[in-house]
């Protein structure tokens, strides 16, 4: 079992991004289903957040779709392991939209100042990623 989490910006405007993202769950409903895909694709305001896990080499596959995908820039890798188990296993791809403050709140935290900081830097903002998505996967739902 393998994982990649990737952040990249949202070039979707805003009046086309219900479509667009219908647009993309369909595809990956598709394709994750026939390469045995898991994962959680969060859209945080203009971020995309997505983490994919199954066999290293579909994932890959996948990654690489992704990259040439319009829809994103500035792709990020943030992680890529091996894992011994999925966190997502019953989610072909979950989607969920979130603003700051709602991320904020599934980590326990409803403030940034209650993380102890007042900026959010590149390495911290990876991070929480991370830990965000290993969140939901304790909660099993959104």
């Amino acid at each position: 079992m393998y994982q990649i989490l990737y952040k990249s910006e949202c070039r979707i405007p805003e009046e086309n991004l219900e479509k667009e993202i219908k647009s993309i769950l369909a595809a990956a409903a598709v394709n994750n289903t026939r390469d045995g895909i898991t994962g959680l694709f969060l859209l945080i305001e203009n971020r995309f957040l997505q983490l994919m896990e199954g066999e290293e080499a579909d994932v890959k596959k996948c990654m690489e779709r992704i990259k040439n995908d319009t829809r994103h820039s500035e792709l990020t890798i943030l992680m890529q392991r091996p894992v011994p188990q999925r966190l997502f296993p019953k989610w072909s791809m979950h989607f969920s939209r979130l603003n700051g403050s709602q991320a904020l709140e599934k980590l326990g935290a409803s403030k940034m100042q209650d993380l102890g900081i007042t900026q959010w830097q590149d390495n911290f903002k990876d991070n929480l990623a991370i830990m965000l998505l290993e969140s939901f996967a304790r909660l099993g739902n959104i």
